[in-house]
């Protein structure tokens, strides 16, 4: 039997998260949200930032970084990814997730080298980026499709590359996302993104 409790909570936003909200709260920075899984004995704590709205520099190598802080403490035992961006033509874009100086570059321009230009889909609407996939085999680097969005809302997808690289290192401190867009003439946002961790304390 698997249980969750609630133990801690602050802001969280109230539309665009869906994967993780547990309701309606407060638009603001970050959240920190505790739970018990009371058969593994594993903790999972989520932390966000959500509205942000952070424009992503159309064809610069500076492209836009954005952070977040998880208090807790303890041995890190998966990580999952949620992001929700806006962009039009999404093989323009990848992301990256750093901490503890460990990158992992989770989405790397869906679509390129296989068509060119890649996936001229628009927008990540509130995906999970998720080693274990949510749809066995389903990876975010195939799975853009020439529409709008290239995404379906609230889908889980494996990244392009593991989030285990995480794995048994300490989950305290600063995270941080970067997106870069390679190519020019298509602009967009980061709107929110989380770090979902399963730790041992």
């Amino acid at each position: 039997i698997t249980e969750s409790a609630v133990l801690t909570a602050t802001t969280v936003s109230t539309a665009t998260w869906t994967a993780y909200n547990p309701g309606p709260v407060d638009t603001a920075t970050d959240s920190d949200t505790a739970t018990v899984n009371v058969a593994s004995g594993n903790l999972f704590v989520t932390t966000c930032r959500n509205g942000i709205n952070l424009a992503i520099p159309d064809n610069n190598p500076a492209g836009a970084t954005d952070s977040l802080t998880v208090a807790e403490s303890g041995t890190i035992v998966d990580v999952n990814v949620f992001v929700n961006a806006t962009h039009t033509w999404n093989g323009d874009l990848s992301f990256t997730v750093t901490h503890n100086a460990t990158p992992v570059t989770i989405i790397d321009r869906p679509g390129v080298p296989a068509t060119g230009a890649g996936c001229s889909g628009d927008n990540y609407p509130n995906m999970t980026l998720d080693d274990d996939g949510g749809t066995p085999g389903t990876p975010v680097e195939t799975s853009c499709t020439n529409t709008v969005p290239g995404y379906p809302s609230g889908g889980s997808y494996t990244p392009n590359n593991l989030l285990s690289a995480f794995d048994n290192g300490n989950l305290t401190g600063q995270w941080d996302i970067f997106v870069r867009d390679f190519a020019g003439g298509d602009i967009g946002n980061l709107v929110d993104w989380c770090v979902v961790v399963e730790y041992t304390p």
